[in-house]
């Protein structure tokens, strides 16, 4: 139901509007985008194509410049025939000795007045090429009583210009016959003569490129309008939907996945370390015997801010694998530090018990900042650290670094919840433990076993060990009698006590040093 409730009207007519807008956006950005490569491209290849065609022309004249041209007689009109005969693909060849008149060209037809009449107002262009001197431009001429006007390209060479003229077929600038009012071409050499010219000129453009030659002087310039891209961007509509509304969806989706993120229990819980609510609960730890208090386990409480409680069972075992364990595990001590000073301070024996995880062990972060604590004089000795078995100790060698830098803090270490997870008898022959706490599962069988033998196994081998043992979970003063009957002295549960917030503590605390105090009327 909840994810029908994400597709009602308002977010899907979003989602539509969206995938809409975006695809005609897309399919415009890809269409622009692709007439502007194909723009490119296209002047490209006709620049090479001009290239090419003034390259074969040299080519041509280099080899003409080898036939000997000196009066236009009839033995060199027939070699001029000869030569345009084998080099079928050659334009119509000129050539000028510098001994001939001004104006005066000699050809396959005979001898020709070029030039002499200014055809336009554009002039001869002069170029060289590895240092052979060239020309380009228009010219006129008769041919049979008949005026022709043409591009020449020229060269000097071996006492002579010779020239040819370039055919330049307009046929090979658009490969295809689409939207031809929608483009124009245009190509001229530097002074301004035209080349080539395709479709109709238009003032306001989408698109101008031009383009120029590095080895002969002239350029070519494109132009696009508007509907030319349009008519591209049309047919790229439907694939530019899908990208669209494949876009909006994951858009969508990772909105949807950062919500449920921002309500993720770590999350949360990274919001409730920042906002305060991770607040500590002592529990004391009795010494049965003497009827002292011997000190307390400080439990981590996520108390909202209406005063209603998360159960931890709802997110330890979350934040013991996360990496918010070491700012909380500090967290609590600083609160310990701070709330518990003036206790501390009347009674320093008391020990208040902080819970630590491997990562503890097999990292230096929450050392160094003990260590740094107690450079700034807090009371860090009063501190006793428990690693619990639930999660394996992987790097044993890091672990007793960290061990011997406890101890050097004068900090005590307890094994939590031992035989009940993966180090058991191993951490205790690897690890400088001082005490052993006694899980409540095993405190537990006294209701159905008085012999309970596994109990009287961890008692057992804690009195070989030379460990004092720390019931836990006692919730019945048999349960507790027994116990002492067993040697276990130090005990905690809701016998004596639950978890309780800090004033709380300090009540019982207070009670709890009286002549007359809880434990005394339990031995009664």
């Amino acid at each position: 139901m909840r994810w029908f409730n994400l597709f009602t009207w308002k977010p899907l007519a979003l989602l539509l509007l969206l995938t809409a807008c975006s695809s005609i956006g897309i399919s415009w950005i890809y269409s622009y985008s692709l007439v502007k490569d194909k723009a490119e491209n296209d002047l490209s290849q006709r620049l090479a194509y001009l290239e090419f065609q003034f390259d074969r022309a040299l080519l041509i004249m280099r080899k003409f410049s080898q036939i000997e041209v000196k009066t236009c007689s009839a033995e060199e009109l027939s070699d001029f025939k000869h030569f345009q005969l084998k080099n079928s693909g050659s334009g119509f060849i000129i050539s000028h000795p510098d001994t001939f008149p001004k104006y005066k060209y000699c050809s396959s037809l005979g001898l020709l007045t070029i030039g002499e009449q200014k055809t336009s107002s554009h002039q001869l262009i002069k170029f060289e090429d590895n240092h052979e001197q060239l020309g380009m431009g228009e010219f006129k001429y008769k041919l049979e009583g008949v005026s022709h006007t043409g591009l020449f390209l020229g060269t000097k060479l071996n006492g002579r210009t010779d020239a040819m003229k370039i055919d330049i077929d307009d046929s090979k600038f658009f490969f295809k016959n689409f939207c031809n009012e929608c483009r124009y071409m245009y190509g001229e050499l530097f002074n301004g003569y035209p080349i080539i010219e395709l479709g109709s000129d238009f003032s306001s453009p989408l698109l101008s490129i031009e383009i120029r030659s590095e080895r002969y002087p002239l350029s070519i310039l494109v132009k696009l309008d508007y509907n030319y891209t349009l008519i591209k961007s049309i047919g790229s509509l439907w694939w530019a939907g899908m990208v669209a509304l494949a876009f909006w969806l994951a858009i969508f989706f990772a909105v949807l996945s950062y919500r449920q993120k921002q309500n993720s229990l770590l999350n949360r819980l990274q919001n409730a370390l920042q906002s305060g609510e991770l607040i500590s609960f002592y529990q004391p730890i009795i010494n049965v015997d003497s009827g002292e208090m011997y000190g307390a386990e400080a439990l981590i409480r996520w108390v909202k801010k209406d005063g209603s409680i998360i159960s931890p069972g709802y997110f330890i075992d979350e934040l013991e694998s996360s990496s918010l364990i070491t700012p909380v595990t500090l967290c609590l001590i600083r609160q310990v530090l701070d709330n518990l000073s003036g206790i501390l301070n009347q009674d320093p024996e008391l020990k208040i018990s902080v819970n630590i995880v491997p990562e503890h062990l097999e990292h230096p972060h929450l050392l160094d900042a003990l260590e740094s604590m107690a450079a700034q004089g807090e009371q860090v000795q009063s501190l006793s650290l428990e690693i619990t078995e639930r999660q394996p100790i992987y790097d044993i060698a890091s672990a007793k670094i960290q061990i011997a830098r406890i101890k050097a803090l004068g900090l005590t270490l307890k094994l939590d919840d031992a035989g009940t997870g993966y180090g058991g008898i191993s951490y205790l022959q690897e690890f400088d433990f001082d005490y052993i706490k006694i899980d409540k599962m095993f405190v537990d069988t006294l209701h159905f076993d008085k012999a309970s033998s596994a109990l009287d196994a961890q008692i057992l081998m804690a009195g070989h060990l030379n460990l004092p043992l720390i019931a836990e979970g006692v919730e019945t003063k048999k349960q507790a009698l027994e116990l002492l009957q067993r040697g276990v002295h130090l005990q905690q549960g809701y016998l004596f006590a639950k978890p309780m917030p800090l004033d709380d503590f300090i009540c019982f605390y207070q009670e709890a040093t009286k002549p007359d105090n809880i434990v005394r009327k339990l031995r009664r």
